[in-house]
């Protein structure tokens, strides 16, 4: 029976915390956009991309290499420039959210001060009805007087909720125009990196055939010796010249095709953050404001509805006078 050598607590920690660290790194990342730049060189040479083949040329490493010191340069200029742009970005959506909250509790603190105020009036009115004698010769008058009122507020409040939507759709349009701006931007400089990294991948490519070609050659001009002196494995890669130029075609391939992955995982991020973002808002305030003008109405019908009951029990004491009911 195989015994299984029991993993440490600390090495099971130490795993998990590691673990922890990189998706805090990568959601850091994705603020900016930029999580698809993490860990792109160990993608482009992991083992499932790269060939064994291309591993036994000589001129493979130093080219690898060059590759991934051009690559971190370029990473850290992107994300220099990147988070530049994003800092702004963010201060935006931020100040743009504020602004909207700001608008919405204004223009409800107005409504709600409009409506106390109108329920205070039509308390007093009612409470007047309710004490006065010889309510019917005042009773008409006063309704009616707190039905214009009513009128005036339900017109108040309607203008009220006009006027911050008009705002908000204004602020939105706003935000959007200046937004897609930076976005603009940040696209751009998203579009240079790929650019110049399609540019080392070609050269890369270029300088990796001409080395496998020189050592092909040189293998085959020095066969009898070369097969004393290299491996076996280095020997199978560098007899058959075919197979190897396909290789690092293929390699070439894989790497343009991730590339091209990553960069169209990095312009729908951004395209797609603009357009959710916008449209969120949008949609929110499209139920926003249907519940508004429905909480409005809502009010006014109540307050109708008390005035209407004020006046059945005026007209139900006029008719009843000296009675001792009243019905409200």
């Amino acid at each position: 029976m195989v015994r299984r050598t029991p993993i440490a607590r600390d090495e099971i920690d130490e795993t998990i915390n590691a673990q922890k660290e990189k998706e805090t790194v990568i959601e850091k990342l994705k603020e900016s956009f930029l999580d698809c730049t993490e860990d792109l060189f160990e993608e482009l040479f992991s083992k499932e991309i790269e060939p064994e083949h291309v591993t036994v040329l000589g001129s493979y490493g130093p080219l690898k290499e060059d590759y991934r010191d051009k690559l971190q340069d370029e990473v850290k200029a992107l994300k220099q420039g990147m988070e530049e742009k994003n800092e702004i970005r963010l201060k935006k959506a931020t100040a743009f959210e504020k602004a909207i909250h700001t608008a919405e509790k204004e223009s409800e603190d107005e409504a709600f001060t409009m409506v106390r105020q109108f329920r205070s009036l039509k308390k007093q009115v009612l409470a007047t009805l309710d004490q006065a004698e010889n309510v019917s010769s005042k009773a008409e008058m006063m309704l009616s007087e707190l039905t214009i009122q009513l009128t005036s507020l339900e017109n108040h409040l309607m203008a009220n909720e006009v006027q911050l939507q008009e705002s908000i759709e204004e602020a939105i349009s706003d935000f959007e125009s200046k937004v897609s701006e930076i976005v603009k931007a940040m696209l751009e400089k998203g579009d240079l990196f790929f650019r110049r990294l399609e540019d080392y991948e070609k050269n890369f490519y270029q300088s990796l055939t001409e080395g496998a070609t020189g050592e092909l050659d040189s293998f085959v001009q020095n066969q009898e010796n070369a097969l004393t002196d290299i491996d076996a494995n280095k020997a199978k890669f560098l007899g058959n010249r075919e197979e190897m130029h396909q290789q690092c075609t293929n390699f070439n391939e894989a790497h343009m095709s991730m590339i091209q992955n990553k960069e169209d995982h990095m312009t729908n991020s951004m395209n797609t953050w603009m357009k959710t973002f916008v449209g969120q808002h949008t949609e929110r305030q499209y139920h926003r404001n249907r519940q508004r003008i429905m909480d409005i109405k809502k009010v006014i019908e109540e307050c109708r509805e008390d005035i209407s009951a004020a006046g059945e029990a005026a007209e139900y004491e006029d008719e009843h006078e000296g009675g001792q009911d009243h019905y409200r």
